[in-house]
């Protein structure tokens, strides 16, 4: 987390972008790729997993696991509704609706349809049963700030690609 953003070059602290994880990659379009015929994904809420948290001092602890469950599905609903982009020129088209199912103890699964806004009712009904149980929950968004020589990264960032520079630019001068 000790790093500066550089005045000049191999300013004596400073750091490459990339030992940071923060860099930018140079697109490539190359002739060929890959056609799936089939995907099949595969996501799972485990109700054994949620069983084991614990909240201290709470006495319904089943709220909060209700909580994390709908967050998970409204997660789900979400991300089925907007589609899923795996990386820059790479969607993943999907045939309709994903079904969701719960597979019971004995293996007998039951299908059943959840959209997006029936996700996202069910998560305010668990918000506040959560509540009503002791849970702090906070009402306002959390605003992050980043740092401002995250913030002049991101700028010279910008500009290089704007310019058609990358790192592996500044390594060769």
């Amino acid at each position: 987390m000790d790093w500066i953003v550089a005045k000049s070059e191999r300013e004596k602290g400073s750091k490459k972008p990339s030992e940071i994880n923060h860099s930018n990659i140079a697109p490539s379009v190359v002739p060929g790729g890959v056609t799936v015929d089939h995907a099949l994904q595969t996501c799972v809420i485990t109700c054994a997993g949620l069983r084991r948290l614990k909240f201290p001092g709470i006495a319904d602890e089943a709220a909060g696991r209700a909580v994390l469950a709908a967050i998970g599905l409204v997660a789900l609903a979400e991300q089925d509704r907007n589609g899923y982009a795996l990386r820059s020129r790479c969607d993943l088209v999907c045939e309709g609706r994903a079904p969701f199912e719960i597979v019971r103890p004995d293996g007998t699964t039951e299908e059943f349809q959840l959209d997006a806004e029936a996700a996202v009712l069910l998560f305010n009904l668990a918000v506040e049963r959560a509540k009503q149980a002791g849970f702090a929950w906070n009402e306002e968004p959390i605003r992050l700030t980043p740092q401002r020589r995250l913030v002049q990264l991101v700028a010279l960032s910008r500009a290089k690609a704007l310019a058609g520079e990358t790192e592996a630019d500044d390594s060769q001068a």
